[in-house]
């Protein structure tokens, strides 16, 4: 079975090794399109019994395309929309549906690295449930910051915290960049492998929960670019190597 190019862009990250298979699927709940139903009882049961959790439920494509479709699940009325959801965002080439539980978040982010420029590094930190709510703007707390590279001090460039949460941002803040500078071997290689097909700019979506922080995603100005190659290098048996296949 061809692999879908979001589920391509999460093996290169294990590859890279930013995650286990068992944080993986923790993060991403994979389905085939024609298994809703199974979804949705998993959804549905998981409601029962952890009524606090956010459920974001996404439609992947074959094939590369930016700001996938998605649904938010907080209750189980909610559940009842999915349906719908489908039939006004289902294309062509559609073959997974995925859903991610978000539990209690402390933040998460984006950085850009760039070797196109004299700041090299980039980060946004806001709260919330999703990465995609730095483009939608809903978010309580919001950090960026720009430093020339890893071990340097950031340079502030805009920060909104309300005064009864300027503690808490502090507080999250030092524990995003403890945990970033910890990331740093496992980025400089992923730099590597995208200088080498001619791309000097990238970005990393993270999240941290509880502490623990997840590399979660990656992009670049021609995600094609890795895609071609990714399919002509036998990515399919990083798959087999993932599924213990």
């Amino acid at each position: 079975m061809k692999l879908s190019f979001k589920w391509q862009k999460i093996l290169l990250l294990h590859f890279f090794e930013f995650s286990t298979k068992n944080e993986i699927e923790q993060l991403a709940h994979r389905f085939n399109i024609n298994a809703v139903d199974k979804m949705l009882d998993e959804i549905g049961l998981d409601i029962k019994n952890n009524g606090n959790c956010v459920y974001i439920v996404e439609l992947v494509p074959i094939f590369h395309k930016y700001k996938l479709p998605n649904y938010l699940i907080r209750t189980a009325n909610d559940l009842l929309g999915v349906a719908n959801f489908i039939s006004d965002n289902l294309e062509n080439g559609c073959k997974e549906i995925w859903y991610y539980r978000k539990q209690e978040m402390h933040a998460c982010g984006r950085v850009l690295f760039s070797s196109s420029s004299l700041s090299n590094q980039t980060i946004e930190i806001i709260d919330g449930n999703t990465v995609r709510a730095l483009e939608t703007k809903k978010y309580s707390l919001y950090f960026r910051a720009d430093r020339i590279n890893w071990g340097w001090g950031y340079d502030v460039k805009e920060s909104y915290f309300p005064d009864d949460k300027k503690a808490l941002a502090q507080k999250l803040l030092t524990k995003v960049f403890v945990e970033l500078e910890k990331q740093k071997t496992k980025v400089c290689d992923l730099e590597r492998f995208f200088n080498d097909l001619g791309l000097n700019d990238f970005t990393i979506d993270f999240l941290l929960i509880k502490d623990v922080f997840y590399v979660i995603d990656w992009d670049t100005g021609n995600d094609m670019k890795v895609f071609n190659y990714l399919n002509t290098n036998d990515f399919e048996s990083w798959n087999d190597y993932y599924m213990g296949e």
